[in-house]
């Protein structure tokens, strides 16, 4: 027995399933997919992404803030009966002010 096997204990001994059995020897990637009401198959009918109409035009900008900071932005839009999304283009638009940009965050009817 290796060093590597023996670092595995009980889960070396486990056989993992033959997936071409499962799948009936079908190649997964190429074989079109049952629907469920049996019409047609997802080669037929791609699936698009479903985007709220208040969100076209925009990009996400996620942010990793601290707790205490995050905590904090909620009070004040509590407190101000605004929405983080709301602060965030003031806040980005009080930046592109101060580095003498036009102010744009939010412009497209937000």
């Amino acid at each position: 027995m290796g060093q590597a096997e023996k670092g595995r204990g009980a889960r070396a001994a486990k056989q993992r399933p033959d997936l071409s059995a499962i799948i009936g020897g079908r190649n997964p990637v190429s074989a079109p997919l049952e629907s469920t009401t049996g019409t047609a198959s997802l080669e037929e009918k791609p699936r698009r992404a479903h985007r709220q109409l208040s969100r076209v035009g925009k990009s996400p900008i996620p942010a990793h803030l601290p707790d205490a900071a995050y905590k904090q932005l909620r009070i004040l839009g509590i407190d101000q009966n605004k929405t983080v999304q709301r602060m965030a283009e003031e806040a980005f638009n009080d930046y592109f002010a101060k580095h003498g940009l036009p102010e744009i965050a939010g412009s497209t009817g937000s």
